[in-house]
C-alpha cells in the first residue's frame, strides 16, 4: 500500500425520518477519499448493501474522536468491541448505537490508516465490507479533521 490517499470532510443535511414521519434535519459529516464519498465507494465494493441509502457520518460534535490523537483510547461510544470505530450511523433515527458501520483506525507519526470495514451484528459478530485499506498522511487527515463547524 503506497498510494496516500487524500482524505476530506464536509457537513451536509440529511431529513430523519421515522415510519415514513419526518422528525427533523440532521447535519452529518460526508467523508470523501480522492474526492469520492466513502459511503459511495463502500457501496460500489459491497453490492449487497447499499451505505449511501441506509448510514450517514457521524454528527459534527463527534468529529474529534476521529483524531489520530485519540487512537488507543478506546473510552468512549464510539469504539466497538472489537476495536473499530464508528464511522457511520443509521440515517433513519440518527443513533449511534441502532444500526452503524466502523473500520479499523491505525495511527503512525506519519500516516492514518482505515481499514477492514464491516458492521457489528451482535455478541461481538460482524459483517464485513470490502474497501480500502486508505492510507492518509497524517498531518493532511489532521487538518481536514479541524474544519469548521458552524
Amino acid at each position: 500500500m503506497n498510494h496516500i490517499n487524500k482524505f476530506t470532510v464536509e457537513v451536509k443535511t440529511h431529513k430523519l425520518t421515522w415510519d415514513e414521519e419526518l422528525l427533523e434535519s440532521q447535519e452529518y459529516l460526508e467523508y470523501y477519499i480522492d474526492g469520492i464519498s466513502l459511503r459511495k465507494i463502500l457501496t460500489t465494493e459491497n453490492k449487497d448493501i447499499n451505505v449511501e441509502e441506509y448510514y450517514i457520518g457521524l454528527l459534527p460534535r463527534d468529529l474529534h474522536l476521529l483524531s489520530s490523537h485519540t487512537i488507543g483510547e478506546g473510552n468512549n461510544v464510539l469504539v466497538e468491541e472489537n476495536g473499530t470505530r464508528v464511522i457511520y450511523i443509521c440515517n433513519i433515527c440518527g443513533e449511534l448505537l441502532c444500526s452503524n458501520v466502523a473500520c479499523e483506525i491505525e495511527a503512525d507519526e506519519e500516516y492514518v490508516i482505515w481499514k477492514n470495514f464491516m458492521k457489528p451484528i451482535y455478541d461481538n459478530k460482524y459483517t464485513q465490507y470490502k474497501g480500502g485499506p486508505f492510507l492518509f498522511d497524517r498531518a493532511d487527515y489532521e487538518s481536514a479533521l479541524k474544519m469548521e463547524i458552524k
